[in-house]
C-alpha cells in the first residue's frame, strides 16, 4: 500500500512515468489490491496512454471487486476507456459513485 502512496504523490507532482513504474511494482507485490489497480487505471487515463493495455484478467478483477463492494469510492471516469465494459456497468458504477460521494444530499426530498 505503501508503494501505492508514493505513486498517487508522484501523479499529484507530474512525475507520471515513475508513477507508472512504482505501480507496476506495487501490483507484482500486491496483485489483488484495488487501489493500486484504481490509481493505474486513473493514470492511464489521465495520460491517455493505452499503448500497453492491462491485462483483461485484471481488468475483469477490479470490475469484479468495484461491483462487490458498494463502498469503494472510485469515480467512474476512468472506467470508461476498458474496452470489457458495457453501458450497464458504467450506469452502475456512476450509481454507486453518486450514493458514496452524496448519499446524504440524494436522500433528501426534492425542492
Amino acid at each position: 500500500m505503501a508503494l501505492a502512496n508514493l505513486a498517487q504523490l508522484m501523479i499529484d507532482y507530474a512525475r507520471t512515468d515513475e508513477a507508472q513504474s512504482t505501480l507496476q511494482r506495487a501490483l507484482k507485490i500486491e496483485p489483488n489490491s484495488f487501489k493500486i489497480k484504481g490509481i493505474l487505471f486513473s493514470l492511464k487515463q489521465l495520460l491517455c496512454d493505452w499503448s500497453a493495455p492491462i491485462p483483461s484478467d485484471i481488468e475483469a478483477q477490479f470490475l469484479d471487486d468495484l461491483f462487490a463492494n458498494p463502498a469503494h469510492q472510485f469515480s467512474p471516469l476512468p472506467l470508461m476507456a476498458l474496452p470489457q465494459i458495457t453501458p450497464e456497468q458504467l450506469l452502475k458504477a456512476g450509481h454507486q459513485f453518486a450514493h458514496t460521494q452524496w448519499s446524504y444530499h440524494l436522500a433528501q426530498p426534492p425542492l
